[in-house]
């Protein structure tokens, strides 16, 4: 189903994200402990895992036994978690107070906030966030899928300067973003990004109304 995307980018994650194999994960999580007391080596190792691998929950866990970073861990961390949102809430609990909770809570809110199912939306992310980079990336991997089914399906273009893209008013760090076509612009890593996303997808003819 073209419709599908959670499955859609579900099956590029997996096609592009790697997962730790099995004999080099009690090397990566010694190596981990070597590094106890370290912060802003950790936090270093923390970033790389964050950019191209996948855990497990487990694997979260036991990073997340270094008390001076659970809750760095949590945070640069969780959109890492494969097998859905039972496991992203399984990983929230492992933070150690409320306070805590409620802030990682709050720095995690567009990750977790997110439907890829739904993603028309008001954004606004902060690149440096690992959770937030990869909702923007998600997005544009999104808007890619949608303009090849709109041409596909023979869709007029109703964007915003007539390259079919489906996000509007593209905003970073407090400048408009020009470009003939927006897979011209590399993704960077740091500032705010503000757009507006319109998908094409409509409900089902089935779809029961709340």
């Amino acid at each position: 189903d073209v419709w599908d995307f959670r499955g859609f980018l579900k099956s590029h994650s997996d096609f592009v994200r790697m997962r730790p194999a099995f004999d080099k994960v009690v090397p990566l999580f010694a190596h981990w402990q070597v590094l106890s007391g370290r912060n802003s080596e950790q936090e270093a190792l923390l970033d790389a895992l964050a950019t191209d691998f996948d855990l497990t929950y487990p694997q979260l866990r036991e990073l997340a036994r270094s008390r001076e970073l659970t809750n760095e861990v949590i945070c640069r961390m969780l959109h890492c978690v494969t097998g859905g949102r039972a496991c992203h809430f399984l990983s929230l609990l492992l933070t150690p107070t409320p306070t805590q909770y409620v802030r990682n809570y709050a720095r995690l809110r567009n990750f977790l906030g997110f439907n890829a199912d739904n993603p028309t939306w008001q954004y606004r992310l902060n690149l440096e966030v690992p959770s937030d980079f990869v909702v923007a990336e998600q997005l544009f991997l999104l808007d890619r899928w949608e303009v090849e089914i709109d041409v596909q399906l023979g869709r007029p273009d109703t964007s915003q300067h007539g390259y079919r893209t489906h996000m509007r008013n593209i905003v970073h760090a407090g400048r408009t973003v020009q470009v003939k076509s927006i897979t011209e612009w590399c993704l960077p890593t740091c500032d705010i990004l503000t757009f507006d996303y319109s998908s094409g997808k409509r409900a089902p003819e089935d779809a029961v109304g709340f």
